[in-house]
């Protein structure tokens, strides 16, 4: 073999040899890539699970307070129900309070004149009450006038058709007393007993029997308001 060929198998060998080499390269390089790859991944897929976790926890924790808020929801209603009566009787009791500082709800809505009731005359003649006292006149705790008047419905008399803006009551001393109600049956009312008189509501009492009559009434509203409003014609009086 002559130098030529000596040296033209010795380039060949260098190429063959170096290209292995770089087959080699590539291979490794391939397999480095691949791993890298893996790696990658597997760490993105750590990352993506993470929240996931998270969420979960996050899922339990919001099922936990849900227990808790429901806990409370029960315990809320429970208490609810136990007290619904008394809660009931509480918002009666205060918007029937509440009604004496309303002015606009206690607005006379009747039209004068008035002169029956349920319909027809009430018997008995037109007179005030007579030998008037004024018991209590004052101003209570929550700012409302406190008045309370004694007097003597005479036997054979009554009241004119009349209003109280803001209600009252009456008891009976002496006598009896009958008492028409717009609306209401009429009622009957002899001495140790008292009766109601709806706001805002025509009536009249009468002493239909044969003897006087002592009776206390009483009443509490603002001080702006009258304790009667009369609203029949043919009655002379001064506020009772």
């Amino acid at each position: 073999m002559n130098l030529n060929n000596i040296l033209l198998c010795s380039f060949i060998v260098v190429v063959v040899y170096a290209g292995g080499d770089n087959d080699n390269d590539n291979d490794s390089n391939n397999r480095l890539s691949l791993n890298l790859k893996h790696r990658l991944f597997a760490k993105s897929s750590k990352a993506v699970s993470t929240p996931s976790n998270k969420a979960t926890k996050s899922s339990k924790a919001l099922g936990s307070k849900s227990k808790t808020q429901k806990a409370e929801d029960d315990t809320s209603l429970l208490f609810t129900s136990s007290c619904s009566d008394v809660q009931a009787k509480l918002d009666t009791c205060e918007a029937a309070a509440s009604t004496l500082d309303d002015g606009q709800s206690h607005k006379i809505t009747w039209e004068y004149p008035i002169t029956k009731i349920n319909g027809e005359t009430p018997p008995g003649k037109l007179q005030p009450l007579v030998n008037t006292e004024t018991m209590l006149d004052t101003t209570q705790g929550d700012g409302n006038r406190l008045v309370v008047i004694r007097g003597t419905r005479l036997a054979g008399t009554r009241v004119a058709i009349h209003v109280h803006e803001y209600g009252g009551h009456t008891c009976v001393l002496e006598g009896t007393i009958t008492d028409f109600v717009e609306g209401e049956p009429n009622g009957i009312f002899p001495a140790g007993t008292c009766y109601y008189m709806p706001p805002n509501t025509p009536m009249s009492a009468a002493n239909l029997g044969t003897e006087d009559a002592i009776l206390i009434d009483t009443f509490v509203l603002p001080f702006d308001v009258p304790t009667i409003t009369i609203m029949e014609p043919g009655y002379d009086y001064d506020e009772e």
